[in-house]
């Protein structure tokens, strides 16, 4: 029988929350505190954006270019893509396992480390992102842009439409790079520091006892922090990075990595770069496809003998946007949203001045850095947030 039952199916939200902390207060008590300290809950507060976001709170995604991917298996036959610190982390983890099996002193072919094998690894975010947006513009077609067909006649008319349906889902929808992947929606595996162990459901707590109620969980869990990882408490098939521990710090001189600020340097490019361009090119594509469902938009006027005079007029055709630096006040206006509101109209008016004015000497990454930077400096003390959690325990 289970002893933990949480799960998404489960009817009674009462029971479900019960349910859930029981798991969370009980599935690692096994463990020494030592050990725990390894167990890291992912999901409390500013935790959610553990490697999504670098020192000074900027969004960022992994460069590609520096992933490497990895052979699991008799033959190497399951692929994993990761960055190389955690991806010869977890393969050394591997290895000792192996060995452990093979010299008999795991010798229950029930537990768990019989069957670790890498089922899930990195995820690209903009790819995740792009099928997102997308989702969402067609949803914005079928509930509003499509009624109001006839006043949408050019690519501005369709930025104001969306705009105003933006407002109306933003508490629940995100629509930049940075806003999407600051949320609940993007996941760990998007970071490029983590790796999925078991094909088991994070929703199903039942399922999550094959590891936090075996016998073997205090020898894996020792195993990773002597490895430099953590594993997630809420989906415990999951191991990442420990990014602030000495042996992961010592671990990153070998890749010429002499801080955790170089780290994300290095590894990792800024959303805020990304953002305008992937929004606006999503933008263009929404509209041309609308272009085709409706090409068309009719005017009307009064003629003689006040007869009602009908004119069909073709739509402003988009290509492509040359210039999309001319959509910074509108992407201001966006981030503000899914930032809480921190800026009133009067403010971000001035801050648009102050782009007007920098876009004379820097470059549109640095442009786009500024923006993020100064609509961010509400986040890190905000209501709910780690900090603010923290600052109520201080004398």
């Amino acid at each position: 029988m289970s002893k933990f039952k949480g799960s998404n199916s489960d009817r009674s939200a009462m029971n479900a929350f019960y349910r859930r902390v029981k798991y969370s207060a009980l599935a690692f008590d096994q463990l020494s505190d030592m050990l725990d300290s390894s167990v890291f809950d992912f999901n409390f507060s500013h935790n959610c954006l553990y490697a999504k976001v670098d020192i000074k709170y900027r969004p960022i995604i992994p460069n590609e270019l520096l992933l490497k991917s990895y052979g699991f298996g008799r033959k190497g036959e399951t692929n994993t893509t990761t960055f190389p610190i955690i991806g010869d982390k977890v393969t050394n983890v591997m290895n000792v396992i192996q060995n452990n099996i093979m010299m008999g002193n795991i010798n229950n072919p029930d537990s768990f480390l019989q069957m670790l094998t890498p089922v899930g690894s990195y995820v690209s975010p903009i790819s995740q992102y792009k099928k997102y947006l997308n989702t969402m513009i067609e949803a914005f077609h079928e509930t509003r842009a499509l009624k109001n067909k006839n006043r949408i006649t050019n690519f501005d008319n369709y930025l104001l439409h969306f705009y105003r349906y933006f407002e109306s889902v933003s508490e629940s929808f995100p629509c930049t790079l940075s806003g999407w992947y600051m949320s609940s929606k993007s996941s760990l595996l998007n970071t490029g520091m983590f790796v999925d162990l078991l094909p088991i459901s994070f929703s199903e707590d039942a399922q999550k006892e094959i590891i936090v109620g075996s016998s073997d969980l205090s020898f894996y869990v020792n195993l990773l922090q002597q490895n430099g990882l953590l594993i997630s408490r809420n989906s415990p098939n999951l191991v990442g990075l420990d990014i602030g521990s000495s042996i992961t710090q010592k671990a990153l001189q070998q890749y010429q990595i002499y801080s955790i600020d170089q780290m994300f340097r290095d590894y990792y490019i800024e959303t805020s770069s990304l953002d305008l361009e992937l929004l606006m090119n999503a933008l263009v594509e929404g509209y041309n496809k609308m272009f085709e469902i409706s090409p068309d938009y009719e005017t009307k006027h009064f003629g003689k003998n006040n007869k009602i005079i009908i004119n069909i007029k073709q739509k402003e055709i988009v290509n492509s946007i040359k210039d999309i630096s001319i959509y910074i006040k509108y992407y201001i206006n966006i981030r503000n949203i899914e930032q809480g509101k921190y800026l009133n109209k009067t403010e971000i008016d001035a801050l648009g001045r102050v782009i007007n004015f920098l876009q004379k000497d820097l470059d549109s990454n640095a442009i786009m850095r500024y923006i993020n930077d100064e609509l961010a400096k509400s986040n890190p003390n905000k209501i709910g947030s780690f900090s603010w959690f923290a600052s109520l325990t201080e004398d």
